[in-house]
């Protein structure tokens, strides 16, 4: 191992949320001999960063996770190469009679709502506040925490969905 070259030396933050969350680490995975002094193998040390640098910074990307940092997707770009809404209704109503209401078929029926909610003008509310009722069963159904307009959630849950199937 060789020793880094620095040009000068790292200065603590109190306010940095990454250099506390690695103090922590550090203090709770590393021998030491006191309050004050730690003492480990560099290696474990960085090892220890590290991991915490990775969870801190990357998104997660374990199945069936929230998708994360990305942009919420339009109505447009979420709905691209949706089945037609009379084609999606279709499905709808036979799944329905089938007795077949999982999540894809929640998920499913708030996209074509909000889908038909966003091609409409302003002044129709019914269609907009139905989208809302169901995009916020959705959110519940999933527990998940959305802040913001709810639709946006469904918007992303289906993008999702529809690049997996």
């Amino acid at each position: 191992m060789t020793t880094p070259a620095t040009a000068s030396a790292a200065l603590w933050d109190d306010k940095d949320p990454l250099m506390e969350a690695i103090a922590l680490a550090v203090w709770e995975q590393c021998e030491r001999q006191d309050y004050r002094a730690t003492n480990d193998d560099p290696r474990n040390i960085a090892a220890v960063a590290a991991t915490v640098a990775r969870a801190f910074l990357l998104p997660d990307t374990a199945a069936n996770a929230d998708p994360g940092p990305e942009p919420w997707p339009t109505a447009e770009d979420a709905y691209a190469g949706a089945p037609h809404p009379r084609a999606e209704f279709e499905w709808l109503v036979n799944e329905a009679h089938a007795g077949r209401r999982n999540r894809e078929w929640w998920l499913r029926r708030a996209a074509v709502v909000d889908r038909r909610s966003a091609d409409l003008p302003s002044d129709h509310c019914l269609r907009d506040e139905h989208a809302l009722e169901l995009a916020r069963f959705l959110i519940e159904l999933d527990g998940a925490t959305v802040t913001g307009d709810p639709r946006r959630y469904v918007r992303r849950q289906y993008l999702y969905w529809a690049r997996n199937n």
